[in-house]
């Protein structure tokens, strides 16, 4: 890359194939004059970097001594290895301004107002702090403490999209910060794997933040496909008033087909090209899961009646039933 590069970086394996064509196929829609950099979340990426390669030119970026690195914090913090923590290579990597997406994301924005906030800023994102507090990334201990202020608080955001450059974190600087976040763990929510220390290190190392839902009402900012108020406008989704987003994230949604949304989804993963065969399969996959949901486990023995040991079995019988059916929509995988 040139001196003053700018791009995009997406983290994904073989497992989450099909989302991230989806959302590479809406970065080459919506912003189609910026790189992108596959940085692989284990070694079983090979199949997706193939297809990136040949459809769309997209290298990998790979740094095996800083991610065993990164691996190794993640261990002392969580207890366990988190290869999301390889997010914080994005700093090290060719990139002096990048732009990050999870790969369960489509885009309907340029980027172009994001690269050009970074050159007054280190770091950009949309902060949900006012909304969720800080449920999703720290734990009450963090009040407690009083580690942070209520205006840091309110710069807590989802770390499935963020911003930032690559003079603004250091490595001596961002290893410190683990180290030290390694000291105080019992404040970060256990069960999330990056998005607890990325916020801590953002609130610690960066003091110019550029929080999008803060800034202006004109520029787009993120959205939850969770949210039954937003609205599909034709290849995109908008808000209840009709207003541009920047993006739709499918966090916690991982069974395609019962995502919402879903066909602004299919939109872009077989874009021009899912047929009535697909749509059908669906759809009746979509029902069968939702039915067998509803209805097995009514004759269960008294060991099963705990809530979650229901949920558990419908879930995989569920699933069972369903396999086929998905299998008639993702059999052009390696085709489509």
């Amino acid at each position: 890359m040139t001196s003053g590069s700018r791009g995009i970086y997406i983290l994904g394996n073989d497992r989450v194939f099909d989302d991230a064509l989806a959302l590479v196929h809406s970065l080459r829609r919506h912003s189609p004059s910026w790189p992108i950099l596959l940085v692989p979340y284990n070694d079983e990426y090979r199949r997706l970097a193939s297809r990136l390669k040949s459809d769309f030119g997209i290298d990998v970026f790979a740094d095996p001594d800083l991610f065993a690195a990164l691996e190794a914090y993640s261990l002392s913090i969580t207890g366990r290895v988190c290869p999301a923590y390889r997010k914080f290579a994005f700093w090290f990597g060719p990139f002096d301004q990048f732009v990050y997406f999870d790969t369960d994301v489509v885009v309907f924005q340029d980027q172009i107002d994001v690269f050009s906030l970074l050159d007054d800023h280190d770091i950009v994102f949309c902060g949900d702090g006012r909304v969720m507090g800080i449920r999703e990334v720290f734990t009450e201990r963090v009040l407690d403490r009083q580690l942070f202020s209520s205006s840091e608080i309110d710069d807590l955001f989802n770390t499935g999209f963020f911003a930032s450059r690559k003079d603004s974190l250091s490595r001596d600087q961002l290893f410190a910060l683990l180290a030290e976040a390694a000291e105080v763990r019992d404040i970060f929510v256990p069960y999330l794997q990056d998005q607890p220390v990325l916020n801590y290190v953002a609130l610690k190392a960066f003091r110019r933040r550029a929080n999008l839902r803060l800034l202006s009402p004109a520029i787009p900012g993120d959205a939850w496909a969770g949210l039954s108020t937003l609205r599909v406008d034709g290849d995109r989704v908008v808000d209840s008033e009709a207003m541009p987003i920047r993006n739709l994230h499918w966090a916690g949604f991982h069974r395609i087909p019962e995502r919402p949304y879903v066909r602004v989804w299919l939109s872009y993963r077989y874009p021009g090209r899912w047929r009535a065969p697909q749509r059908l399969a669906i759809r009746v996959g979509w029902l069968v899961q939702k039915v067998a949901r509803r209805t097995l486990c009514t004759h269960l023995p008294d060991w099963y009646k705990p809530a979650f040991q229901v949920k558990r079995v419908r879930r995989i019988w569920a699933q069972r039933i369903a396999e086929p059916l998905r299998r008639i929509w993702t059999a052009k995988d390696r085709a489509a």
